[in-house]
């Protein structure tokens, strides 16, 4: 079953967590009063597959962790402590 189409969970939560492993969704926890509900796959309205407002911008997403820091964070002079 595991790595199989079921369904969309369609889960309101003020926290989701959701952890990978290789590359794949390992688990997905909901906090602080999650309501939703999964609906089975001949169920699913194609529409509702995508979140209001959501604009994937892929061409934003950074590909190295060089990527995560500015050239002044770069030239941060760390001191380690002993």
């Amino acid at each position: 079953m595991r790595g199989e189409f079921i369904g969309m969970n369609n889960t309101l939560a003020s926290s989701i967590l959701i952890k990978f492993n290789e590359n794949e969704i390992s688990e997905v926890s909901f906090y602080r009063n999650p309501d939703g509900n999964v609906i089975s796959e001949n169920k699913i309205i194609i529409n509702e597959m995508k979140l209001p407002g959501f604009i994937w911008r892929e061409n934003e997403k950074p590909e190295s962790i060089d990527d995560l820091f500015s050239e002044a964070d770069k030239k941060i002079n760390i001191v380690e402590i002993e």
